[in-house]
């Protein structure tokens, strides 16, 4: 060892503990990490079967959603491409035993829009029909036009629907994007407003047509975040006048009639809202409802009352249901399944409720993730079942199981 050079010396107290380490790892990694897979899918495969066996819903539901824990932590550890299989394999089983105890539907969302939407855009409304998409965009203020082709929905750049001068109306961004009725004067496929009282009737291959609403017998009026249509009949909820104004069979000419009566419930918490003949709908800011019900005989006052969405899911009926998230969007659908959808962003998920009781029926989940960006907006085209999603300047769409 004298004989040594002293850096070759020194290269050799280096290279040893290297060379250790390396081949300690390499142990590690080819034995260490065939362990911890072992280990962990073992116990995934046995807090599944103990949910099988379990007879209370809640305990059964809780070693599901324990076992699909662990298989994420397994598939770290899964080494070869028959052990990353295996780890999907049972992640599906769970998933699905999961999903039938929360009344889950999965859905295959497609991009909608054949060669995307300018990265710009922040789609905050969809009107649906059987061939044709109508998409408000939140950050113009337009609205754009989609046709259904063979590769999907394709923009129609001479649809023309946007804020403007229109003979001496100004109309500002439109806020709101709703399907007119066939056989409605003047012509259109859908209206869009403004938060000022104007409307901007809107069809393919014509200019739109601009009207502005009548203001009510008020000396406060003009800031409109919201409308609705239903049965022929405008619905405008009107913050400075804290009121929700209708303009029977849509007509704007004429002044409109006071939903309420009396007690009147605050709007300016308003996000969304929806009427269904003779009750009114307010989503919140916060995912709450305000159910408004109106006696179209005048026989009884209007009554407002928050209204709790019901769950019906085993281990859980009759207990008041809270989403991930606060939804930000209602819609309706019409006879023979009238029901409520409402969308929670976070998830993608289109949860269904009953008419009025607000019993939950299902929800819709992706079947595989969508980008990692919130729900800005969801329709649903019944006859054809489809279901949209929007994701800021991204649209999808699926068949409804």
């Amino acid at each position: 060892f004298l004989n040594i050079p002293l850096g070759a010396m020194a290269m050799i107290a280096i290279a040893v503990p290297v060379v250790i380490v390396t081949a300690a790892s390499m142990v590690y990694f080819r034995l260490g990490r065939a362990v911890q897979y072992d280990l962990l899918s073992t116990q995934a495969r046995q807090m599944a079967l103990q949910a099988m066996e379990q007879n209370d819903q809640a305990a059964r539901r809780a070693d599901l959603g324990a076992a699909l824990a662990q298989l994420q932590k397994a598939e770290v550890y899964a080494s070869t491409l028959e052990e990353e299989a295996l780890i999907q394999d049972l992640r599906v089983q769970v998933r699905n035993a999961l999903d039938e105890l929360d009344y889950v539907r999965r859905v295959n969302y497609q991009p909608a829009i054949v060669g995307g939407l300018p990265v710009t855009s922040n789609i905050v409304g969809i009107a649906a029909f059987d061939d044709e998409l109508f998409l408000l965009d939140g950050a113009s203020g337009s609205v754009l036009r989609a046709v259904l082709t063979g590769q999907g929905y394709q923009l129609d750049y001479t649809f023309q629907c946007q804020p403007g001068k229109y003979s001496e109306i100004v109309v500002g961004p439109l806020v709101e994007v709703i399907a007119w009725p066939a056989g409605y004067s003047p012509p259109a496929k859908v209206i869009a407003s403004d938060t000022s009282g104007n409307v901007l009737y809107c069809r393919p291959d014509e200019p739109p047509v601009a009207e502005r609403l009548t203001p009510p017998e008020t000396d406060n009026w003009g800031n409109i975040p919201q409308a609705a249509l239903d049965q022929g009949d405008y619905y405008a909820l009107d913050l400075p006048s804290n009121g929700v104004w209708i303009y029977w069979r849509s007509n704007f000419g004429e002044p409109p009639a006071m939903f309420f009566d009396k007690g009147i419930p605050p709007l300016q918490d308003a996000r969304d809202m929806l009427v269904d003949r003779d009750d009114l709908y307010l989503l919140q800011m916060d995912g709450s409802m305000i159910m408004c019900a109106r006696d179209s005989l005048i026989v009884a006052p209007t009554n407002c009352a928050s209204q709790a969405y019901i769950d019906r899911r085993p281990g859980r009926e009759n207990l008041p249901l809270a989403p991930s998230s606060p939804f930000i969007q209602i819609i309706s659908t019409p006879p023979p399944d009238p029901s409520l959808y409402l969308l929670e962003p976070l998830e993608h998920a289109v949860y269904h409720f009953s008419l009025r009781s607000l019993a939950f029926q299902r929800q819709y989940l992706p079947e595989t993730p969508l980008p990692a960006r919130q729900a800005s907006a969801f329709a649903i085209n019944s006859s054809r079942r489809y279901l949209y999603t929007a994701l800021g300047n991204q649209i999808f769409y699926a068949a409804m199981p």
